[in-house]
């Protein structure tokens, strides 16, 4: 490219070519070095990109697809409801129970710093 670019400075200073043929071929020139620099660069994202699919790292034109939980659908989900498991009669039954002892011994549920 640098020989491109003395080529065209020596045409001018021989005068074979104008100063307004000179910029028209800076600018033909810039433009080229712009495109090959671009395509350099998408390249090597390209590479990058690769390699991270071959690795198994997701990509944008490949991501993990990921099953979100179902709310209170039962397995793998984070939140269960008291309705489909049960637990809200147990909770209903161990309060009950606090409840009771609470009543019977006198005592109440905590510690002494509580009071």
């Amino acid at each position: 490219m640098n020989e491109d670019y003395r080529a065209l400075a020596m045409e001018r200073a021989q005068g074979r070519i104008n100063e307004a043929q000179y910029r028209e071929g800076v600018d033909r020139l810039d433009r080229l070095v712009l495109m090959k620099s671009a395509k350099a660069c998408w390249a090597r994202h390209e590479m990058a990109q690769s390699e991270d699919r071959a690795n198994g790292i997701p990509t944008p034109d490949r991501p993990v697809a990921l099953s979100p939980p179902n709310a209170g659908g039962g397995q793998g989900s984070l939140y269960q409801s008291p309705r489909l498991s049960g637990s809200a009669n147990q909770a209903q039954g161990v309060l009950q129970q606090i409840t009771t002892a609470t009543a019977q011994s006198g005592r109440v549920a905590g510690s002494v710093y509580d009071r």
